[in-house]
């Protein structure tokens, strides 16, 4: 189950930050910044925000995402610039939103779909990958995810990235 791409890594070392760092599961966030609580849905919003992490071109890649998302009902997506249908809209990034009031299995169901997502030079994560964000987003452990002593490099890029983002704020964490 461990997580070996280099991208994948730095990612995993911020989810496992957001899990030792944040309050219990729907709890209130405290702070200035943010307002918000520690739920499923806070949970993929950050996931989605850090699929798209130093990458200008968030929209093209939400848009991809977004088709995989139809609503079987009215083909309105849970992913979508148009919130206008949602009971509860989530902004996510910039003006695009996610519908809330879903299920963990259809939450769970969404971010399975980012391993079919293009992104700039050839990148797609990895099954392994979005099976640690459906994990993250139902608040489950994941420590099974990262990359063993025995895999020196990978470990040693993981130790890199938990030193790099330990001085990180929970608080601007969350607002990534």
């Amino acid at each position: 189950m461990e997580i070996t791409n280099n991208n994948e890594i730095s990612r995993l070392a911020l989810l496992l930050k957001w899990q030792n760092d944040s309050p219990e599961d729907r709890h209130q966030i405290q702070g200035v910044v943010s307002n918000k609580r520690n739920t499923q849905t806070t949970r993929l919003g950050y996931v989605l925000n850090l699929m798209v992490l130093n990458n200008d071109n968030f929209d093209s890649i939400f848009q991809q995402l977004a088709r995989y998302t139809l609503r079987q009902k009215d083909r309105n997506a849970y992913l979508s610039k148009d919130s206008s249908w949602m009971r509860e809209p989530y902004c996510v990034k910039g003006d695009w939103f996610f519908e809330g009031c879903t299920s963990l299995k259809q939450k769970k169901g969404c971010i399975q779909y980012i391993t079919k997502i293009q992104f700039p030079a050839g990148f797609r994560f990895s099954t392994q990958f979005a099976d640690c964000a459906a994990d993250f987003i139902a608040n489950e452990n994941l420590e099974k995810y990262k990359p063993a002593k025995k895999s020196s490099n990978n470990y040693n890029l993981f130790q890199e990235n938990v030193k790099k983002f330990e001085s990180i704020n929970f608080e601007i964490l969350v607002s990534l």
